[in-house]
């Protein structure tokens, strides 16, 4: 969230990795992949709130790159 917040503020994500953002993003989908077989819901819960702060940062990332 820090980061989210630290992008929209400075309008600039020239100094964070998308890449780092884009590869924890497909790890939390595969988990919750897994909590899904396995039933747990605190686990596809848990992923599916980092997955949506993940995918938000990759957007507004992609978003004040590109804005150039």
């Amino acid at each position: 969230v820090p980061q989210i917040i630290k992008t929209l503020v400075t309008k600039s994500g020239e100094d964070i990795a998308v890449s780092s953002w884009t590869i924890s993003l497909l790890s939390v989908i595969c988990y919750i992949i897994y909590g899904i077989v396995e039933q747990d819901r605190f686990i596809v819960i848990t992923c599916i709130t980092e997955a949506i702060l993940a995918l938000i940062s990759v957007i507004v990332l992609y978003k004040y790159r590109n804005a150039r």
